[in-house]
């Protein structure tokens, strides 16, 4: 195995350390809508975060 196969395996199994945790949260339903998670980090913070609109689409339209 050359150098280049063995940090490109490495790196792959750092991220998949990494998500193991949030996979386990996802399963267990511990999650939170990104909007409200965007505006309780904008409350909190100083960063000034400008969320998109969203689009309903309607149908005939």
């Amino acid at each position: 195995m050359d150098v280049d196969v063995l940090v490109k395996k490495l790196k792959a199994l750092n991220l998949g350390l990494l998500l193991a945790p949030a996979e386990k949260n996802v399963k267990e339903g511990r999650t939170k809508d990104a909007r409200i998670f965007l505006k309780e980090l904008k409350k909190s913070t100083n960063i000034r975060l400008k969320l998109p609109q969203r689009h309903n689409p309607t149908f005939g339209e």
